[in-house]
């Protein structure tokens, strides 16, 4: 029998924009390319007290207990990512979720895909703009 758990926690999306066209015009870069954004991912979900639910393709599901746990490990992950010639979209959404085993389930989720759908390369740093760090 699967554990099922309803619980509050923010979500998190993170996709490699241009990755499919990458794949089909060097695999062996988007190789590395998807290596260097999982060892960037897991060093900074750690650090920031998340946890890597599942990878799907080049994209990453990420759940957080706390919010500002989450958009901070967003901001420094898609600054890693830069660094490294890696564009990322990313959507962030909190709410009331269902963890099911090891997954989580319900509108939350989809919202934060939908969001990281509609999003943009480098957002998160464009919404940072003015703000302090």
């Amino acid at each position: 029998m699967v554990n099922t758990i309803r619980k509050h926690a923010a979500i998190v999306f993170t996709d490699i924009v241009g990755y499919t066209a990458q794949m089909g015009s060097d695999e062996d870069c988007a190789f590395e390319v998807l290596r260097k954004n999982r060892e960037i991912h897991t060093i900074l979900i750690e650090q920031f007290k998340g946890t890597l639910i599942k990878e799907m393709g080049d994209g990453m599901l990420l759940s957080f207990d706390l919010a500002s746990n989450a958009v901070r490990c967003a901001i420094v992950i898609q600054k890693a990512c830069k660094s490294h010639d890696i564009s990322l979209k990313i959507g962030i959404h909190e709410g009331e979720m269902v963890f099911e085993g090891n997954d989580v389930l319900g509108d939350g989720v989809n919202i934060a895909s939908r969001i990281q759908e509609v999003s943009y390369a480098q957002a998160i740093d464009d919404l940072l703009v003015g703000l302090p760090q």
